[in-house]
């Protein structure tokens, strides 16, 4: 290595994490968004407090739904690794999700310029001596075309897409072992560079699953960049049959590990990779057909990435025949035709064949058959990597043409490339103030999307309903049911959350319809059933109540939500022996059930329990201080313990820890709402009027 190609190295590496650096910079308070709730912030199994191997490998099995109570399957363990540490680090503070985040891109972008100039420098295709002094700035330019694009926004800047992103870096770093070992004279260093490769490899695909398809890639840039080409009559024959015996095993070992990985992620069963098409709106037919569509779209994006073309969510129509709509044949002859002519002018355009070929390779899995969402732009991540390869060698060539013949003329291209560069970085830039928050986000994808009901319904949850705006909510939600997009498990989720609403509002019937019209779409969600259950309670109607969590804890008979709300209805009821059973199933189930703790202790209360009582409302208040019923509950027990030093102290806590405006309301609630704690509101008022004194006035007769 001459000193100059070291120096450039060394400012290339600088000059890459400096870009990714200044146009990521405003995406390191970009909130948490939509999959990155259950996959990270409900997510208890990657919540790590301790860094003890058995800690650490729970993450490993993280569940897709979130459900704490599930008990998980192997899932992309590598990211979700990554993901419990910095919650180790730092909880649900987003910033330092976001710094992992960019380090990743960033590291990416060094290995594309790696891996492109050793290409360019080692492989033994001759054509490529025509590159050479031109290699680190064709490298250079590749690499920051590539990480500066705004279509990457999506992979980067959308935290739980880390997926996506950590698994094309370990890609990436297989392909330089790859490409490594390849170039490497001495055994010893091959070996150690093919075992970086398969290590990468293995890493990849514990990332995300679509690195499977890895080895495909690898084997495209055996036949491009290593086939025999030796001038030397000499060793031409051993050369060939060298590079011959290489490719076959490649061969074999890029059958074995897609073999494998099917074998492994579909669990014997490869027709299992079709399940979930009937919860989409399309066929596998249509699917496929409307994938080619997209692609083009992704490829326009690509050429001509202006904002308002970028989005998270797109409202594609779907391609129901060749004809219908009238792109679907162009989009299909266009994309087999750029496939077509990248096979057949392989040798004598290599690196824009590669780059094409690899492009579509990458994207086979998730752009294909499998009933996944139809559009995703940070699906064009890795795939994308070398796109920029043949790009930046016609920007070069036009420069090096130029530089004698018009030296204005250079420097006119050269101002351009400049502003390209720029432009790019400025997209980047103001796309990720998109992902600054819940609202930012998806009224983004509304405005261009507006046909599209998910962002309605997801600003809605996300947002409004956090905010405390529920009739903008409503509102919402009800534009939401008008969606194209809408199938009719996501119309079930509208109608449930529409139906949290009314529960809120203490309008019990309307709750009710609801929860009726989502269960008449899906009737075996849980969720809503347990929703409906509530607010049948709330109606005043215990024993409908009573088979409806029945019918729950048949198909879930210790689930501590089910068991606590079944003892609750009892505890209502006066049962208080019953309703202590339920209770205690539901903390054998989780000892740090809340509700259960705090309910219990009411029941043991009535039953004149009162040591009990105490120990687990105390429990209850550990864990949860801010709840207004605990203290409540604690209240009653010392009052009726006649224990006014403990009385005394539970009172001023609760006037310290709430406003008089909450205590009074949640009094008032008492004898008004039928989901209330089974709390004595004389002896709660009694207290807090003595407490109170000349301001008793304010609070409501306890008859």
């Amino acid at each position: 290595m001459t000193a100059n190609t070291s120096t450039h190295k060394r400012i290339a590496f600088r000059l890459i994490i400096l870009i990714v650096g200044i146009i990521y910079s405003n995406s390191l308070d970009c909130s948490w968004h939509f999959d990155d709730y259950p996959n990270i912030v409900w997510n208890t199994r990657l919540h790590l407090s301790d860094l003890y191997p058995q800690s650490l490998t729970q993450t490993f099995y993280t569940p897709t739904t979130g459900d704490p109570q599930s008990s998980g399957s192997l899932y992309r363990p590598i990211s979700g690794l990554t993901f419990g540490l910095n919650w180790f680090l730092g909880q649900d503070q987003v910033f330092g999700y976001h710094v992992v985040n960019v380090m990743i891109h960033g590291l990416a972008g060094l290995l594309i310029y790696a891996i492109i100039l050793l290409l360019l420098e080692q492989s033994p295709v001759p054509s490529f001596s025509q590159y050479e002094g031109h290699a680190p700035s064709i490298a250079l330019l590749s690499a920051v075309l590539w990480a500066i694009h705004p279509i990457q926004t999506q992979a980067v800047t959308y935290i739980v897409q880390r997926m996506t992103s950590l698994a094309a870096l370990f890609c990436l770093l297989s392909i330089y072992g790859y490409v490594r070992a390849r170039i490497t004279p001495s055994m010893p260093g091959r070996v150690l560079f093919f075992s970086l490769c398969m290590l990468s490899f293995g890493l990849a695909v514990g990332s995300k699953e679509n690195s499977a398809i890895l080895p495909a890639g690898i084997l495209l840039i055996e036949i491009i960049f290593f086939r025999s080409r030796s001038e030397q009559n000499g060793h031409r024959k051993n050369t060939r049959n060298g590079n011959r015996l290489w490719l076959w095993c490649l061969t074999v070992l890029v059958l074995s590990a897609l073999l494998g990985a099917t074998w492994f992620f579909l669990n014997g069963n490869p027709l299992s990779i079709l399940d979930g098409y009937d919860s989409r709106p399309f066929t596998l037919w249509e699917r496929l057909l409307t994938q080619f569509r997209v692609l083009v779209m992704y490829l326009g994006q690509i050429v001509y990435p202006v904002e308002n073309r970028l989005s998270f969510i797109h409202d594609v129509a779907i391609s129901k025949s060749l004809t219908d709509p009238w792109t679907t044949l162009p989009a299909i002859l266009l994309i087999l035709s750029l496939a077509g002519t990248a096979v057949w002018k392989w040798k004598r355009w290599p690196i824009w064949s590669f780059a094409i070929l690899f492009y579509f390779m990458m994207h086979s899995i998730e752009s294909s058959i499998i009933p996944l969402e139809l559009v995703y732009e940070h699906r064009n991540y890795l795939p994308s990597a070398f796109l920029f390869f043949p790009v930046s060698i016609g920007m070069v060539k036009l420069l090096n043409d130029y530089d004698r013949k018009s030296p204005l003329l250079k420097q006119v291209i050269t101002l351009s490339i400049a502003a390209l560069i720029m432009a790019m970085g400025i997209g980047t830039y103001s796309r990720n103030r998109v992902y600054q928050t819940e609202k930012s986000f998806w009224e983004d994808a509304i405005a261009k999307a507006p046909g599209m009901g998910r962002s309605y319904h997801n600003l809605a949850a996300d947002h409004y309903e956090k905010m405390g705006m529920d009739d903008r909510a409503m509102q919402l939600y009800e534009l939401s049911l008008q969606g194209k997009d809408m199938v009719p498990k996501h119309r079930a989720f509208t109608y449930n959350n529409m139906g949290n609403l009314y529960q809120k509002k203490k309008d019990y019937k309307k709750a009710i319809q609801h929860y009726q019209a989502a269960r008449s779409i899906d009737p075996s969600d849980e969720t809503t059933a347990y929703n409906l259950t509530v607010s049948t309670l709330g109606s005043g109607d215990s024993g409908k109540a009573l088979q409806l969590i029945d019918q729950l804890l048949t198909s879930r008979p210790d689930h501590p939500e089910y068991l606590c709300l079944k003892g609750f209805i009892l505890l209502k009821f006066n049962s208080d022996m019953q309703a202590s059973t339920y209770f205690r199933k539901a903390l054998k189930s989780n000892p740090y059930h809340v509700n259960s703790l705090f309910y219990l202790g009411l029941a043991l209360i009535h039953d004149h329990n009162h040591a009990a009582s105490e120990h687990f409302l105390k429990q209850a208040m550990r864990l949860a201080p801010n709840d207004i019923w605990i203290h409540f509950g604690r209240i009653e027990l010392f009052s009726v313990l006649q224990n006014r030093s403990d009385l005394d102290m539970s009172l001023t806590r609760l006037f310290e820890s709430f406003p008089l405006e909450r205590i009074i309301k949640s009094m008032n609630s008492m004898r008004t709402d039928p989901l209330s704690p089974p709390l004595s509101y004389g002896i709660i008022a009694k207290n807090c009027k003595e407490r109170l004194g000349n301001m008793a006035c304010v609070l409501p007769n306890d008859d």
